[in-house]
């Protein structure tokens, strides 16, 4: 009767302490599951405010050195300083400087017209009640382009402590929602980014029949959060079920996460864990009553081979298991994997076979010796072997395999022991030729970027120079600088959409005429051959035209409605060399009379664009109209290997 009562309680009582365990470890994993989620939202949001402050430093540095309200050109250098700065952060989708009447005083948002809430002076109004300095706005929704975001502002304060004015970032929703919704579906039923006033900015949840609104539920968490990181339980409502909220603040921002998972889950979760309990009480129980109904029948002997037996089959199952485990790592050929044994490699799998140029056939016929870049045996390395001895496995490390007589394959190696007697190991073989080659695609591009750069530094300095020797103070070095920044810009436009393989002539010319007048009017004849010009060739051409074309525009035929111009450009053939000529002639424009003051611009029409293509410029002043006309030879201008010109060449050549 003893041995029954223990073979029914024992089994219950196991039954029970493991069903307490799995409660306390799926409620345990659950906590750990929020946190771990919380944190990766946390720090996803962290970086997009991080991201927030130091365009807000960048702003505050700007505004130091602006009078508020703004107006003219200074409005025009800050709304292109915000453009630029809102396209280097992907979170933030609008900057804006408001002035003390709280009025958009300087702006750059994604769509080119900013939220109806923030041109509402009352609303930015409301939200300097807020006390903090830095301030966050409900959600705005943007009629114009259906895409909702919220508002980051901060006070900008002089060092008298003199308040000048707000510094605003406008942030997507869309990219809170995209991180956060494949999040919100496998590890909870809501995720909600709060301010601080319970009103959700971004929220996302898995419905529930309730009458209570989800922006009410994530308010009264916050609430109910008595400290700014928290984790509670709040009773289920009616239709509710428990629920475990995390809640954590964003640094110092008057916002908040409140991530919730349903105790539900949770309890969904333990009766899964419990029913393997269940069956082992059931089989426990049944096992105990047989196994004391053979042992009341049997003699000893058969007490000793019955658990000889059970032995014996443990061992092999743990070894079949073992076996098992081992041939699907090998079959899965994610990475390599090679089992040792004192005598060398007795098994791989086909990614080593691969990654060291072997097949299968060959491998079983004739085998194969691991040899480092040294030429050091692998299955005898004494290292790994004292490793694998003491602690069951070798840390992961770096070597270069041999391939062949003279070929090396760098690889990341580790390796666990698989039985000691006798003596086998299994070692993991992750190939690393391709991230070497990134590393080394990583230098090469970081060297020629240094390259372009030092190249156009040298030439801003150049024109910078050339227009402070001929210059007539500050106010015209600064036009002037700026206009022919405007024209190397344009050159370098299309020298970027072409990966720096040079820009066709054709498209140079037209982007620098399209600056300044209507290309349909039939005022400007353009027409010449295809051709791709270097780099080096179109800046010098580009701002020459662009010297030319403002001339034209001030005093020559565009400076009225009868006047043309005609551009034109050929590759011909002089005593076996080939030469590009281009052409540029103005009609129907006043009497043209040389001038008697040759500034800056002359010196880029005559002398900078011939050094730069080795060429010959003429420059005259006929009264009918200006002429110029580029001469040089066809290897200094066109692209060397993919300009149009090369093949048209070589076909007049031909000829």
């Amino acid at each position: 009767m003893i041995l029954i009562a223990a073979a029914i309680f024992v089994p219950l009582a196991f039954f029970t302490v493991g069903a307490s365990s799995a409660w306390n470890a799926v409620e345990d994993e659950t906590i750990t599951s929020l946190e771990r989620v919380t944190t990766m939202l946390h720090e996803q949001a962290l970086r997009a405010f991080e991201t927030h402050e130091a365009l807000m430093t960048a702003v505050d540095q700007r505004v130091e050195t602006l009078t508020l309200p703004l107006t003219g050109n200074r409005q025009a250098e800050s709304n292109a300083f915000l453009s630029a700065l809102r396209r280097s952060a992907i979170p933030v989708s609008g900057l804006a400087i408001v002035d003390l009447d709280n009025r958009i005083g300087a702006a750059s948002f994604l769509g080119q017209s900013a939220p109806m809430e923030l041109r509402n002076p009352a609303f930015i109004a409301n939200l300097r009640k807020q006390t903090s300095r830095v301030m966050v706005s409900p959600v705005i929704a943007n009629l114009t382009t259906g895409a909702r975001s919220f508002a980051i502002m901060r006070r900008h304060v002089t060092s008298q402590d003199e308040e000048r004015g707000l510094i605003l970032s406008l942030f997507d929703i869309s990219f809170f929602e995209a991180f956060y919704q494949p999040l919100r579906r496998e590890r909870g039923d809501m995720i909600a980014l709060v301010r601080d006033d319970g009103e959700p900015l971004v929220l996302t949840r898995i419905e529930r029949e309730s009458g209570e609104p989800a922006s009410n539920e994530a308010a009264v968490v916050l609430k109910s959060a008595r400290n700014i990181n928290a984790t509670l339980r709040l009773p289920g409502g009616k239709d509710q079920s428990d629920m475990l909220y995390m809640v954590r603040r964003i640094a110092d921002y008057p916002v908040f996460l409140v991530q919730g998972r349903s105790l539900g889950n949770v309890r969904q979760q333990w009766m899964i864990r419990i029913a393997p309990y269940l069956l082992l009480l059931l089989t426990s129980t049944s096992f105990m009553l047989l196994l004391i109904w053979r042992m009341a029948g049997a003699t000893r002997r058969e007490q000793e081979a019955y658990a000889r037996l059970a032995v014996e089959e443990a061992n092999h199952s743990a070894k079949t298991q073992s076996n098992v485990r081992l041939k699907r790592m090998m079959d899965t050929n994610v990475f390599g994997v090679v089992t040792f044994s004192d005598k060398g490699v007795i098994e791989a799998n086909d990614a080593f076979l691969l990654m060291v140029g072997k097949n299968r056939v060959t491998f079983k016929a004739q085998g194969f010796t691991w040899l480092t870049r040294t030429g050091h045996d692998l299955a005898r390395d004494d290292y790994i072997k004292a490793q694998l001895l003491r602690r069951g496995s070798c840390p992961p490390f770096e070597t270069e395999i041999q391939i062949g007589d003279k070929n090396h394959v760098p690889v990341l190696i580790g390796a666990t022991l698989y039985e000691r007697d006798p003596f086998t190991w299994t070692c993991f073989v992750l190939d690393l030729t391709e991230r070497r080659e990134r590393e080394a695609q990583q230098i090469f591009i970081m060297r020629e970027l240094n390259h372009r750069t030092k190249n156009l530094l040298t030439v801003i300095r150049s024109i910078a120079g050339q227009i402070a020797r001929t210059g007539a103070g500050w106010d015209d070095f600064r036009d002037r600088f700026n206009t022919r920044l405007t024209a190397l810009a344009g050159a370098h436009d299309l020298l970027v959409d072409s990966n720096w393989r040079g820009a066709a002539l054709d498209h140079l010319v037209r982007s620098q005429f399209a600056q300044f007048h209507d290309l349909s009017t039939g005022q400007i004849s353009i027409s010449g051959q295809d051709i791709n010009l270097s780099p080096r060739a179109a800046q010098a051409i580009g701002m020459g035209l662009y010297e030319l074309l403002t001339n034209a525009v001030k005093y020559g035929a565009l400076s009225t409605p009868n006047g043309r111009i005609d551009v034109r450009w050929d590759i011909v053939i002089e005593n076996s060399d080939a030469l590009f000529k281009m052409q540029w002639r103005e009609i129907g424009g006043p009497p043209v009379a040389e001038p008697t003051h040759r500034g800056f611009g002359h010196i880029v029409i005559a002398e900078m664009t011939s050094r730069s293509v080795q060429g010959e410029v003429l420059y005259a002043f006929p009264p009918e109209g200006v002429e110029w006309r580029l001469t040089a030879p066809l290897d200094a201008v066109a692209e060397a290997s993919e300009s149009p010109a090369t093949n048209e060449t070589d076909r007049i050549r031909a000829a």
